[in-house]
């Protein structure tokens, strides 16, 4: 990718929970971390989370909180470097198109 110096995709075994604001645990599957190339030295944290069609109506609290969570991305600076945190909606082989255009979509801010 021309944008992105390095790329990570990286499966969360149980390390990683994010809390709701109703303090709900919910430890999304995976996280990529995309860092730029030049000039500013952003990187992008997505949360993702794949979901069976049978578990999306159990978890749709999570998908809102994923939903929440990349309506209000937020920037946080260490040092020189800026991190931008943000999610994208729950996998699934149904909605493949959709998702890939909101994560091109997310890499591309």
């Amino acid at each position: 990718n021309q944008k992105f110096e390095n790329i990570y995709l990286i499966r969360n075994e149980r390390e990683i929970k994010i809390f709701d604001k109703l303090g709900r645990a919910f430890e999304p599957d995976f996280l990529l971390f995309c860092k730029q190339r030049g000039g500013e030295q952003m990187t992008f944290q997505v949360f993702i989370e794949p979901k069976g069609e049978h578990l999306k109506g159990h978890d749709k609290w999570k998908e809102d909180f994923l939903n929440e969570i990349r309506t209000k991305q937020k920037t946080i600076k260490i040092h020189t470097d800026a991190y931008l945190i943000t999610a994208v909606p729950f996998y699934n082989y149904n909605n493949e198109n959709e998702f890939k255009t909101i994560l091109e979509n997310t890499l591309n801010e």
